[in-house]
This record gives C-alpha cells, structure tokens and sequence, in this order.
C-alpha cells in the first residue's frame, strides 16, 4: 500500500512491478487497490488508465532527488545523543541505516559519503562511540570506505 510517502515510492514501484503487475499486468483497478491518501488522490480521475495513473505518480514522487533532499534533511535533524541512552542510540542507528537503505534502494547511497554527513553523524554520538568511531575511522584508507564502515560501526 503507497500512501504518498516520497521515499517509500521506489520501494513501491519495484513491489508493484514484481508482485501485482506480474500477476494482474496492466489492470488498473489492482493499481489503484494498492494506493491510499494522498497517492489515490493524485490517481483520481483517470483510475481506469493505468499508464497515465503510474505517470501522474511517477511525476509527483519519483523525483529521486526529493528522495535524497528528504534522507540528507532526516540526517542533518539528528540530535546528539546522551551518554547511556542505549534507547535513543539504537533509534539513532536505526534512523541512519534506514537513511542509507532508502538510497541503496535508489542508488544513490554513495551520496552520503561525504565528509559533512559523516561528521554531522559523529557529532551526534554519545561521546565513549564517538570516541571508538575516531579510532576505527582513521584505519579507513579511501574516502569512499568512510560512510560504509560507519554504518557497521554502529
């Protein structure tokens, strides 16, 4: 079910094109039976179309772009964690992979490679992981090695 979220809409074009339009094609109804809010809004009016049905979605969220520009705002809205909130900190690792899944799902993911994501993450760390994370971060050798061995740092 695609209910408008911009970074679920990937996942959701390669679910439909696997599981439902390999098995009803181009029916429109079964389209229109997986959206909900805002996305069976975008559909109104020519649900029995299903080319121009996935067009008007694909133009209002397949922009990969707003894909990227949501995940790069959900890293920069991090706050810094205190120490021994192991709660907070496995949201925190938890809010970072699902960032880089959904530009694995785009790939993009090498877009939070850099040096400013990386260190945004750091200064988010409680202090003791910020600590190990130096450690472990000066052995990485090339620059694109960086975001990569943070992910399974944390």
């Amino acid at each position: 079910m695609f209910n408008g979220n911009v970074r679920d809409y990937p996942r959701f074009k390669e679910d439909f094109k696997n599981l439902v339009k390999s098995v009803y094609g181009e029916d429109a109804y079964a389209l229109k039976k997986c959206l909900s809010g805002d996305a069976l809004q975008t559909v109104k009016g020519v649900e029995g179309n299903n080319i121009e049905m996935m067009q008007r979605l694909d133009d209002k969220y397949g922009n990969m772009r707003k894909v990227m520009d949501l995940v790069i705002s959900d890293l920069k809205a991090l706050k810094k964690m205190n120490e021994g909130d192991t709660k907070g900190f496995v949201k925190l690792v938890d809010q970072v992979e699902q960032c880089w899944l959904d530009l694995k799902n785009i790939n993009l993911e090498e877009e939070l490679n850099t040096a400013n994501i990386v260190s945004h993450i750091e200064r988010v760390l409680p202090n003791l992981q910020k600590r190990e994370w130096v450690i472990k971060a000066e052995e990485v050798l090339a620059a694109k090695d960086l975001f990569p061995t943070l992910l399974k740092f944390l």
